[in-house]
């Protein structure tokens, strides 16, 4: 799929966080607009590339995200809690965009996923990410280094082919160490800020709504 060439939303890496490549966007995030949106790199890549891109995104949606949402209910149920409400509200948004397109629902456990050819090997923070959410790294192809390092924690392990890191990267910063031999395909899952903010909003909303029309009827009986 890297082969058959992407269509770039951004025009040059972004150099908070990687000195040389571009990241692409697929999924559904909240960054400019009032309510979710589709990323645009999602939805303008030559008919070739959607195709498999549609496949790439249907094994994540099938076998990638139900795990992650298992490990996310398990391991941080309150956390899981605000990710069910930003489902519930985008699921309802964009009813018809996803019957469409199915391989965007990745179950709440995130919404948007970034793929890079290499890493970012500058440290920085994920700005755009919610502060209490988990974000998801992974990484395929062969190679050699690319460390994640976590330098204010004093962490620096490999993240090796098949294996899932996890973690608030919008408060922890976080780099790669260079890539020594080899291609990395670098996968990020990650749930915009405004995505949750929204969610628990939307949230309270329908609960006061509820307890609303449970009075009215309440007063009818």
């Amino acid at each position: 799929m890297v082969a058959k060439g992407f269509k770039y939303a951004e025009k040059e890496p972004d150099q908070n966080r990687a000195s040389v490549t571009r990241s692409l966007h697929f999924g559904i995030w909240e960054k400019f607009a009032k309510k979710p949106q589709i990323t645009w790199e999602t939805q303008n890549q030559s008919q070739e590339v959607s195709e498999l891109l549609q496949q790439f995104l249907s094994i994540i949606s099938c076998e990638i995200a139900p795990a992650v949402a298992q490990l996310y209910k398990k391991f941080y149920p309150s956390e899981w809690e605000i990710q069910k409400m930003a489902w519930d509200r985008v699921s309802r948004l964009l009813t018809k965009p996803l019957q469409n397109m199915p391989y965007l629902d990745f179950h709440g456990a995130f919404f948007a996923i970034a793929v890079k050819q290499g890493c970012s090997d500058r440290d920085h923070l994920d700005w755009g990410d919610d502060l209490e959410a988990m974000t998801f790294i992974t990484a395929v192809d062969e190679w050699e280094g690319a460390d994640l390092q976590t330098p204010e924690l004093g962490f620096c392990f490999p993240l090796c082919q098949g294996e899932l890191g996890a973690g608030k990267m919008r408060k922890m910063v976080h780099s790669a160490g260079s890539i020594t031999s080899g291609r990395r395909i670098t996968l990020t899952f990650f749930t915009s800020e405004l995505l949750t903010k929204h969610g628990k909003e939307w949230d309270v909303r329908r609960k006061k709504e509820a307890t609303r029309a449970a009075k009215r009827l309440a007063k009818v009986q």
